[in-house]
């Protein structure tokens, strides 16, 4: 499977169709890192339908505007779902914060750990 190594993030192919992306710990993730992102998933999927799993690291933040990004229609793609790993409970309240205002247009949940994220979204993407 691929993986990529970017600036705040390693992007790591789990199937054809999932990718997971773990946050560096202490990061702040800009729109920039957004769009690095994506671009990464999309190669890795070879521009096919996929979901994704956030892992979202030690004390890592979001901006407001990259979490916009997130959630837009210009960053769905091919995107079909997305699970969040949550790590403590300032990310909890971030996340419930993004999917409350935010709204993502993909179906999105949070869970405290990978097994229950994958089983999930595998779930999901393969309805």
């Amino acid at each position: 499977m691929k993986k990529t190594t970017l600036k705040n993030s390693t992007i790591e192919q789990l199937s054809a169709n999932l990718v997971l992306v773990v946050l560096n710990d202490n990061a702040t993730i800009e729109i920039e890192d957004i769009i690095e992102i994506k671009a990464a998933n999309k190669k890795i999927t070879n521009g096919e339908n996929y979901g994704v799993i956030i892992d979202s690291g030690n004390y890592t933040s979001i901006s407001n505007e990259a979490r916009s990004l997130t959630a837009s229609k210009e960053m769905e793609g091919k995107r079909i779902a997305m699970s969040v790993i949550i790590n403590n409970l300032s990310q909890r309240l971030l996340v419930n914060f993004f999917l409350k205002i935010n709204k993502p247009l993909v179906p999105t949940k949070s869970f405290s750990n990978l097994k229950e994220a994958r089983e999930w979204i595998e779930t999901v993407i393969n309805q």
